[in-house]
């Protein structure tokens, strides 16, 4: 029995030696090469194992896919500024774009369905118009519409941000208006510790000033437009520093071999410290810290000497003080119930009166010695000799009052 393959007519139409060929068991390679030409030669019916068929080879019409584009709101153009966009549209290509209405000025349609160019100026709002486009499975249209606007030029209102506290981070953003992207920048400093990003955030941890509020120039920057604008914007600072500036009176009087004390005071911010310019007497001492002068002279005479007060924010000026120790005042009358001369009471001074704590009063009934009279700058020099001429008659007294009272009751005898 001949194969069916070589029934088929391509085979048959071989040299008539190879059709020759009955019952002989033909190689795999010749039967190979048979059947490749016979799928060449006809590739419809090679593939279909029944007998051959006679007529001629039909080839099925390859479909052409129809363009489809849709009516559609493109991003609005802005007058100066460089315009690109492309219209959507899906079909076999390669498709074409076309149009015969008028586009907004500036701005061209190319065949790759691309909207490119610089508007420019025009009283037209918006701009619709008609866009066909064609491929090999035929063409559609659809309706295009540009929005168009002047261009919006930046704008930056002066405000004022916040409070920022020293040692607290802070953040605000600078606001702006404008076609963008627009870029932040300062043209005055911040308050220390703070910078500006390019987008408008000032931010940072603000550190010690003594400026209560911080007025920046700001100015914003549209690359787009070629333009800027500028505003001050004001910057609080909720707990700014301050130089110290002493604040107690004069120093009172002391009293000899009674302790003493003396309260310095002074304003700023941070709390500040206290120093001495000059020297101190040796029986007086300073408390840095708290500005305590303290101490009990030994001797009677006068001490002169400046103090300043300091802290971050700088020092403030140099106050000069006079300390005047004078000797303790006697009563007479009533025997003294203190240890040692004047009583043993303490002396505390508070920049006006001088106190005594213990120990006897001045004559007349007047408790102190008043610092006023005493201790003032350059001031109390006769005061001060006063009270002193006024212990050596005190103590004349005494030792004089015994002996001429016993003259009397000699005489009187």
């Amino acid at each position: 029995m001949i194969p069916a393959y070589l029934s088929h007519p391509a085979v048959a139409r071989r040299p008539a030696r190879l059709a020759a060929v009955r019952g002989l068991a033909l190689s795999t390679a010749l039967a190979s090469t048979l059947l490749a030409s016979a799928v060449f030669a006809c590739p419809a019916q090679a593939a279909d194992a029944s007998p051959a068929r006679s007529g001629p080879v039909h080839t099925a019409p390859v479909r052409q896919v129809v363009p489809t584009i849709s009516d559609k709101t493109l991003p609005t153009a802005v007058i100066g500024v460089e315009y690109g966009q492309f219209i959507p549209a899906s079909g076999d290509g390669p498709l074409q774009f076309t149009t015969t209405d008028p586009l907004p000025p500036g701005i061209t349609l190319f065949t790759t369905g691309s909207l490119v160019g610089t508007p420019t100026a025009t009283t037209m709002t918006s701009y619709t118009f008609t866009v066909t486009v064609g491929g090999k499975g035929g063409i559609a249209s659809a309706k295009i519409t540009v929005p168009v606007r002047a261009a919006e030029l930046p704008n930056i209102d002066p405000t004022t941000l916040p409070a920022a506290s020293v040692g607290t981070f802070f953040f605000q953003k600078v606001v702006a208006t404008g076609d963008g992207p627009l870029t932040f920048e300062t043209l005055d400093p911040l308050p220390p510790g703070l910078e500006i990003r390019s987008d408008g955030l000032i931010f940072g941890t603000p550190t010690m000033t003594t400026m209560s509020s911080y007025a920046v120039r700001v100015r914003v920057v549209s690359s787009l437009v070629n333009a800027n604008a500028t505003a001050i914007i004001t910057i609080p600072i909720a707990n700014p520093s301050s130089v110290p500036v002493i604040t107690s009176g004069a120093s009172g009087a002391a009293v000899v071999r009674t302790p003493y004390s003396f309260q310095l005071a002074a304003s700023g911010v941070p709390v500040p410290t206290f120093a001495v310019v000059g020297a101190l007497p040796a029986w007086l001492k300073l408390d840095a810290g708290t500005g305590v002068l303290s101490g009990t002279p030994t001797e009677i005479g006068r001490s002169s000497f400046s103090v300043v007060a300091t802290n971050a924010a700088g020092t403030s000026a140099a106050v000069p003080l006079t300390i005047v120790v004078v000797a303790a005042p006697i009563d007479p009358t009533t025997p003294s119930t203190g240890g040692g001369a004047g009583g043993g009471g303490a002396i505390t001074s508070t920049g006006g009166a001088t106190t005594p704590t213990g120990g006897s009063s001045l004559p007349g009934g007047t408790a102190g010695i008043h610092g006023s009279h005493l201790a003032e700058t350059g001031l109390g020099e006769t005061s001060w000799v006063s009270a002193v001429f006024a212990s050596l008659l005190l103590g004349g007294g005494i030792v004089l009052g015994p002996i001429m009272r016993r003259r009397r009751r000699r005489a009187a005898a």
